[in-house]
């Protein structure tokens, strides 16, 4: 998006725009959303129908999000692991997944239930 704000003055109009955001939806699963889009915006005649920008990413943005965040981000959580980042790099992820999680941070047992989770996605 920022590309398109920076260049408004060669994609002027809704459709310029979206044709732009569409031509690099060219992989896997992007490629596929991007069809059967086209699908749902042919007309009878064969015609694309474009709407605007804004309800493109609407669409965009409800096809592509998890179907469910709290789940996904304690997934992320139970998958994740130090490896070969910094630690604080580790730390800033495992509290931004478990802020998505849900995970309350308030109490005394919250806190060693979060450590203890910390614990395994660190090295040793």
């Amino acid at each position: 998006m920022a590309y398109l704000e920076l260049n408004k003055h060669i994609y002027t109009t809704d459709k310029s725009q979206i044709m732009f955001i569409l031509s690099y939806m060219d992989k896997k699963e992007a490629k596929r959303w991007k069809e059967n889009y086209y699908l749902t915006i042919t007309n009878a005649n064969g015609r694309l129908a474009f709407t605007d920008l804004d309800t493109l990413l609407t669409r965009i943005k409800a096809g592509f999000k998890p179907a469910n965040k709290t789940r996904d981000a304690e997934h992320q959580i139970a998958i994740l692991r130090q490896g070969k980042k910094l630690a604080e790099e580790t730390i800033t992820e495992f509290r931004l997944l478990s802020n998505q999680a849900g995970y309350a941070n308030t109490t005394e047992s919250d806190h060693k239930h979060l450590i203890g989770k910390l614990q395994t996605v660190l090295n040793t």
